[in-house]
């Protein structure tokens, strides 16, 4: 579910009977240089035959690259902890301090926003910022829990069939309070990420005043000036009233398109 890393490896085996805590290991889906991901169900489920969940194990990696590997999963488990929302990442499960740290997230239908655009066509504009203020509403939820994401790009959006966005991979998120110019950084990165959308939407005719309005917002968001910058929980509601815009651009009401048809 996790966009790949730089480096890639085999996975390693898991100790004894491939089993950590409560939770029995599939498959390998990624390998990582200081994590894995595997599929998984509860142990206690024998021949049950779905795999609905993941989990993430730290690297066996001695010293400071196994302290670095915990402080990740701890940074994952206490933000996913602290800010709930639906388009955020849950972990169900978490093992810090074993000699196998680990932790369990739910395993998500889709692929991330980077497949999307690498494999698909254009997007239609409301369909692009709707992706944008889900995006944007997990965010609001980690900053109001003090928390960051300081990771926000494409291959950390994950789409599901329905078009579902969720915000993964909070390995690298972290206080406010050390820093606001962090959530200042996501809200940069949202807006980069909508930067980059822009390139793959198809534009109907009379969405081209609402493109400027979304131009614009992005300039803010990467506004030298941090305090220039939106906050997240701002970017929640101008973008919703974008998508509202785009929407009215192509959908007018049928006794409207009749009376237009009549004259």
């Amino acid at each position: 579910m996790f966009a790949p890393e730089a480096t890639w490896a085999a996975p390693q085996a898991v100790p004894g009977s491939g089993v950590l805590g409560i939770w029995r290991l599939g498959q390998p889906v990624h390998a990582g240089a200081r994590s894995q991901l595997w599929t998984a169900q509860p142990a206690d489920a024998p021949g049950n035959t779905r795999w609905d969940y993941l989990v993430r194990v730290g690297s066996r990696a001695a010293g400071q690259d196994r302290e670095e590997t915990v402080q990740s999963l701890r940074r994952f488990a206490h933000a996913a902890a602290a800010a709930q929302d639906p388009h955020l990442i849950s972990v169900l499960d978490a093992s810090l301090d074993s000699a196998e740290p680990f932790l369990v997230m739910p395993r998500l239908p889709g692929r991330s926003l980077r497949e999307l655009l690498t494999e698909s066509g254009g997007q239609p504009l409301a369909v692009a910022l709707w992706w944008i203020r889900q995006t944007a509403q997990a965010t609001a939820a980690l900053h109001r829990a003090g928390h960051s994401h300081a990771d926000i790009r494409p291959e950390n959006v994950w789409i599901s069939p329905r078009g579902t966005a969720t915000l993964i991979d909070l390995g690298s998120s972290s206080s406010i309070a050390a820093s606001l110019a962090t959530a200042a950084g996501d809200v940069f990165a949202i807006g980069r990420v909508l930067w980059e959308l822009l390139a793959h939407i198809s534009v109907l005719p009379g969405q081209q005043a609402v493109l400027g309005s979304i131009a614009d917002l992005v300039a803010e968001t990467m506004s030298p000036e941090l305090c220039e910058r939106p906050t997240a929980d701002d970017l929640v509601r101008r973008v919703n009233q974008l998508e509202i815009e785009s929407l009215n651009a192509h959908i007018r009401p049928a006794g409207q398109e009749l009376a237009s048809r009549a004259a």
